[in-house]
């Protein structure tokens, strides 16, 4: 803006100060046009950081709800496990004691 007026403070007539004017003008309304455009984009760039943000805390919450399941399940497994145990130590002492 500052070179704008720099250059056109020589004229002294009233058509090319009406010139010079319209000009500032029309300069004005395209940094006032850029300058929203750059609030636009740092608008644009927050939401995209928020979205990432909710998109990692999902990944994170799937990635324990898979670990307690496989954990649920290695533990369910060890109940299986010792149920039948339990099971088979039952059957063997109830052998055991209608054989004596």
């Amino acid at each position: 803006m500052e070179n704008f007026d720099k250059r056109n403070r020589g004229g002294d007539r009233r058509r090319g100060q009406d010139a010079v004017h319209r000009g500032r003008a029309a300069l004005a309304d395209q940094l006032r046009y850029r300058n929203h455009i750059r609030q636009g984009q740092e608008r644009l760039v927050a939401r995209m950081h928020n979205h990432v943000t909710t998109l990692e805390k999902f990944q994170l919450a799937a990635t324990g709800l898979e670990a307690a399941r496989a954990s649920a399940t290695g533990a369910n497994q060890q109940l299986d496990e010792l149920s039948q145990s339990v099971a088979a130590s039952g059957e063997g002492a109830r052998r055991d004691s209608s054989s004596a």
